[in-house]
């Protein structure tokens, strides 16, 4: 390192060390490049055969070569297998500080490609004129060839850009600016914030609400097959974000071109999480964008569009530079979109270091064990806590093969966690919704980083996994949900598993009674009570899908301990339930009595002292 260091013109030469040890001088770094390459160049580049690019192109610099050779000395001979002990120190992701069960919230970037974007951004910085003018068309090129190979596609095709947002954003408001979309259609599981591009658009958005628990892929097509009249764009995702769903896109692209209608896939959670093969697809989107730093694991920063060869003409990018021709032309789709004016393209150069990276250790094993992984762990969290898997299906089955190709899993926690001592205890006086509050208990108490989202009106964790998880980094997770749950104290609960059958005994001072209603057809309550008593009752219906038909509650005011009262019932009549995060509160009449018998006109409220609850004919006694 001294050596490298020695003084060349007054000036002492910085050197860059790799990670495995090996010292890059930048003064390796050739420069000179024949001439200037211009944005708009980099589309007949992308058209060069094999032969032609190698004809006319050099290889990488020097220390990006050398990055590449360090990675085949180390994952050729003796390739680290999915799961290994060697896969974690393969990431950028610290793992010495936190169980790390969210991979896809932002994904975790490999060490080599960490590496080659810190070498391209110091080439960069050290010669901003030659790197830029001379050196970063090339490499673009060289990049957009690399990813077109890895999901078989046409590099002309293919557009770099920062992130999946920018491409949906690219195509939307090109549409709307074109007047080609005035009305659209996305599924109620779909990414929020394509719907609020949309409608700031002025676009009319058909939102077709998804009922739980989704059972079959085909469910999915048909929600669009049925509401696909008269809309002029549909946007689906190739994995959705919060539930982990994967959506058939071949079979969607097969119904929106049986019906002219341009189809955008938003694979955000798409690039390694599923095989992505666009030119083997019988049936091809209009459409696709996808991130690369999730599952592919590059730095953070790089995305892609890819458009179908019919689609291209026109296609405006969202900011207009030199790649750019004056007026709208149906060529040059890559120069258009891809250079957006001067800017840190690090991110999106070290894509060449993922495909690498994913070839070596092989697209289709990774995946397999990814999805394997995550189901595996579903399934354990569920054991361990008694509770049930988002998506489910028997093995070998279309629907459960369908239900295990998603590297992301929301499992059910259970309902009593949100009533817990210390949930309360922390969420007292904190910002955010009751997941949100979960999420940062997990976190900072257990050093657990998992997402916590509401489905069906119950609180889940959604699990990941990548090659780096082992089954035992869910453990901790198990452990920090049941200490939660079964802390001392806290409001009293009963669980009603179905009618007549009491699954557990009522304890403690306050009653939060959670039903599972969903077999039932109606329900009546007699609630009775101690005289001078204050408040209501409070249900919390965690297990769904709730019933169609009306909730009947019936309060009975006594004036001693005896089960008769001489005090008629006060009829609230009929009160209908709905969703509010992970609790239900009552709408469409009363809760509660004063004492002398008035009916309040209240929203929710809270028993001091419960003395019996009646369901049909089983009685349910507390303190």
């Amino acid at each position: 390192k001294r050596e490298l260091e020695e003084r060349i013109d007054g000036k002492v030469e910085i050197a860059l060390r790799h990670a495995s040890g090996v010292v890059l001088p930048v003064s390796e770094v050739d420069f000179s490049r024949p001439h200037i390459i211009g944005a708009d160049e980099l589309e007949s580049m992308l058209l060069w055969s094999d032969a032609e690019w190698n004809r006319h192109v050099p290889s990488s610099p020097p220390p990006i070569s050398a990055v590449y050779d360090a990675m085949v000395d180390r994952l050729g001979p003796n390739r680290p297998s999915p799961g290994s002990d060697e896969m974690k120190s393969e990431f950028m992701i610290c793992h010495s500080h936190q169980h790390f069960l969210n991979h896809g919230a932002f994904g975790g970037c490999l060490v080599d490609a960490f590496d080659v974007a810190q070498i391209w951004r110091f080439m960069c910085e050290s010669q901003p004129v030659a790197f830029i003018d001379r050196l970063l068309f090339t490499e673009l090129a060289r990049t957009t060839r690399y990813l077109s190979k890895f999901i078989s596609c046409h590099p002309q095709n293919l557009a770099l850009l920062p992130n999946a947002t920018a491409g949906f954003n690219t195509v939307i408001q090109s549409l709307c600016r074109r007047h080609i979309v005035r009305r659209a259609l996305v599924l109620s599981v779909g990414y929020r914030s394509v719907r609020k591009l949309l409608g700031r658009m002025g676009v009319d958005v058909v939102e077709v609400e998804i009922e739980y628990p989704v059972t079959h892929p085909q469910c999915l097509v048909e929600y669009v097959r049925q509401n696909v009249e008269g809309v002029d764009l549909v946007v689906v995702d190739h994995v959705t974000s919060n539930t982990g769903i994967p959506v058939p896109i071949e079979d969607m692209a097969e119904l929106c071109n049986l019906h002219h209608i341009p189809l955008l896939i938003d694979g955000a959670h798409g690039l390694l999480a599923q095989k992505l093969a666009l030119n083997d697809m019988k049936h091809q989107p209009s459409y696709y964008v996808g991130n690369c730093h999730k599952w592919f694991c590059s730095p953070k920063g790089a995305g892609f569009l890819w458009v179908r060869d019919d689609r291209l003409a026109g296609l405006e990018p969202l900011v207009v530079s030199h790649g750019a021709a004056a007026e709208v032309r149906d060529d040059g789709f890559a120069s258009t979109h891809t250079w957006d004016g001067c800017r840190d393209y690090s991110s999106i150069l070290a894509i060449g270091a993922c495909t690498r990276f994913w070839n070596m250790l092989g697209q289709s094993e990774c995946r397999m064990y990814m999805h394997k992984m995550a189901w595996e762990a579903a399934q354990y969290l569920a054991s361990e806590w008694n509770t049930n898997v988002f998506l489910t299906g028997k093995e070998g089955t279309e629907e459960g093969d369908w239900a295990r190709k998603t590297p992301m899993h929301n499992v059910r926690l259970p309902g009593q966690i949100l009533s817990s001592r210390e949930y309360e205890q922390w969420a007292d006086g904190r910002r955010g919704t009751p997941g949100q509050v979960l999420q940062d208990l997990l976190f900072h108490r257990y050093g657990v980083e998992v997402p916590v989202k509401t489905l069906g009106g119950s609180p889940h964790v959604r699990i990941s996994a990548h090659v780096y998880s082992r089954m035992e980094d869910y453990h901790p997770l198990v452990e920090a949900v049941k200490k939660i749950v079964d802390a001392e104290g806290g409001n009293g609960r009963i669980m009603i598993s179905k009618f007549g059958d009491v699954a557990a005994e009522f304890e403690g001072d306050l009653g939060v009674v959670f039903v599972d209603i969903a077999k039932l057809d109606t329900i009546r309550f007699r609630g009775g009570l101690y005289p001078g008593f204050r408040g209501g009752l409070y249900l919390g219906f965690v297990f769904g899908p709730f019933p169609t038909s009306i909730l009947h509650l019936e309060f009975i005011k006594m004036r001693d301990d005896h089960a008769e009262t001489s005090i008629p019932a006060v009829e609230l009549g009929e009160i209908t339930p709905i969703w509010i995060e992970e609790r239900v509160v009552f709408q469409g009449g009363a809760m509660g009595m004063k004492e002398e018998g008035e009916v309040p006109n209240s929203g929710h409220v809270h028993f001091e002292r419960l003395h019996t609850f009646v369901l049909q004919d089983v009685m349910v006694k507390s303190g």
